[in-house]
């Protein structure tokens, strides 16, 4: 495997999906990047099993036969792509020793990656529904709701944010018990009225993208009853939606201050 990527534009797509990664983690394979190069489309993927994400990066060198992989140490990575972030980086890979080399003008780095093969497969949303929501909705969707969202793990509900859709609008929520937030738009609409709860870390890392752009995107929200994933530019983001019951928030709120 060989190719040639700008090492600002590697930089700051691994740092923006490097915040799904856990150290320490029971299943070592996900402390990598995942690197999937087929012609000249770079794959990046970081996974906690419960939240993946992947970045594409289109490339203009790029050597390959087929579809190659790898799995290279994300920490060692992202330290050295740092002080590379205004020149292009050149990889050889080898697809048997797993040995990888960086080069860059007179400077060349060695580090060895693991075999692709244990790293979980980015999961399939079967029988999905699907809408398309603006992302500047979703970014004030998490900003004002986010804080309120609760931290125990005793009850999981109220550590994510409620999202129902309905004919008449659409509805974030986050609650801790103490502190109740409710963001609601009637200018987005759903024929098929559905909720579900979204967890905190793939929102957060949502919103961290998404406050870079200059301009609003279009974000695709395919889901089941296990999982959802946003589609947007360049990023896949699919994360197991949290179970159970969300409380029912509109009893919490007083029906005299009650804004529709």
């Amino acid at each position: 495997m060989k190719f040639i990527v700008h090492g600002g534009t590697l930089s700051r797509s691994l740092q923006s999906i490097y915040s799904v990664i856990t150290t320490n983690n029971a299943v070592p394979i996900l402390e990598n990047f995942l690197f999937q190069l087929e012609e000249k489309t770079l794959a990046i993927t970081a996974s906690d099993i419960e939240t993946t994400v992947t970045v594409k990066l289109e490339l203009s060198d790029a050597d390959s036969e087929g579809l190659t992989q790898i799995a290279v140490p994300a920490k060692i990575l992202s330290d050295i792509v740092k002080t590379f972030s205004n020149v292009p980086l050149s990889f050889v890979i080898d697809d048997e020793t797993y040995a990888i080399e960086i080069t860059s003008g007179e400077g060349k780095y060695k580090l060895t990656g693991v075999s692709a093969d244990e790293y979980p497969r980015v999961s399939i949303i079967e029988d999905a529904s699907q809408i398309t929501i603006p992302s500047s909705l979703i970014v004030n969707a998490i900003s004002k709701t986010i804080f309120a969202a609760g931290v125990e793990e005793t009850r999981p509900q109220m550590t994510g944010i409620f999202c129902e859709q309905t004919e008449s609008s659409i509805t974030f929520v986050g609650t801790d018990a103490h502190k109740l937030v409710r963001y609601r738009r009637t200018d987005f609409t759903n024929d098929i009225p559905t909720s579900f709860i979204l967890p905190k870390k793939p929102l957060n890392l949502i919103k961290n993208i998404l406050v870079s752009y200059k301009e609003d995107a279009d974000i695709l929200m395919e889901y089941n009853i296990k999982n959802v994933s946003f589609k947007f530019e360049n990023y896949s983001v699919i994360c197991r939606l949290i179970e159970g019951k969300y409380p029912n928030y509109d009893a919490a709120i007083p029906k005299e201050i009650q804004i529709n």
